[in-house]
């Protein structure tokens, strides 16, 4: 797989919003970055499949956050 990065003046650019859409069979993303510029990409099912798994390993990695709430969480 190749990435394809900003060059070094540009820097890394921040995900500041994503939408996906039903287009027939596929899925149309679009990943807006924070100097507002817009990537559409047409994705099938198992792409996006692929997406989620990737997603849910790394966040398993993260310390889980608890869906029971602590006596000292209650405001």
């Amino acid at each position: 797989m190749s990435v394809k990065t900003p060059g070094k003046a540009h820097g890394k650019k921040s995900l500041v919003g994503f939408t996906a859409a039903r287009s027939g069979e596929a899925f149309v993303i679009h990943i807006v970055d924070d100097a507002a510029e817009v990537f559409e990409i047409e994705a099938t099912r198992e792409n996006v499949e692929s997406i989620v798994t990737n997603l849910q390993s790394l966040i398993a990695e993260v310390e889980p956050v608890s869906s029971e709430r602590d006596a000292d969480d209650v405001l």
